[in-house]
């Protein structure tokens, strides 16, 4: 049940950050026209409190692409992680997203 509910949260992250590229923030226009990958800290901390998880979520499935587990999301870890993700991006706007991801998951230990 768990592996299964870890595939379809997986896929939900995935199929959620389909339309990232076009995510609104508050005010209502586009987040960043830039590709996800080229995201700063600054980016991600100016979108919308809500879709914060949802890209931590999708950037964990987009870094584990072409690895043999890539179907699955420890989604214990990621929940970790967001926090740290967060405090890290205030810390470092300039910074980029898919470094302080990487960064976050060796501090919380996912």
């Amino acid at each position: 049940m768990k592996t299964r509910s870890a595939t379809v949260l997986a896929a939900l992250a995935l199929a959620l950050g389909a339309g990232m590229a076009h995510a609104a923030d508050a005010a209502g226009k586009t987040a960043s026209p830039k590709g996800y990958y080229k995201w700063t800290c600054q980016d991600f901390l100016d979108l919308d409190e809500s879709f914060k998880p949802k890209v931590v979520y999708w950037a964990e499935g987009f870094n584990n692409k072409g690895k043999p587990d890539a179907a699955m999301v420890d989604v214990q870890g990621v929940e970790k992680i967001i926090p740290v993700v967060v405090d890290q991006c205030k810390l470092k706007p300039t910074e980029k997203l898919m470094k302080i991801m990487k960064s976050a998951k060796m501090t919380a230990g996912h």
